[in-house]
């Protein structure tokens, strides 16, 4: 399947690595207290600028 054994073991750990790094992600996105994100649209910038600040 794999032309080469180093090839499989970069597929491996990335697919290893792929659903904890995203569920700790999702998680963290919706523990980010509501009033954070207002003070933050408060200040003016937008919600995709407001995520690059």
């Amino acid at each position: 399947m794999f032309p080469s054994s180093e090839l499989s073991m970069v597929f491996i750990t990335f697919t290893g690595a792929l659903f904890p790094i995203l569920l700790n992600t999702v998680h963290g996105v919706e523990g980010v207290d509501p009033r954070l994100i207002a003070s933050a649209k408060a200040l003016g910038p937008g919600a995709g600028r407001s995520c690059w600040k």
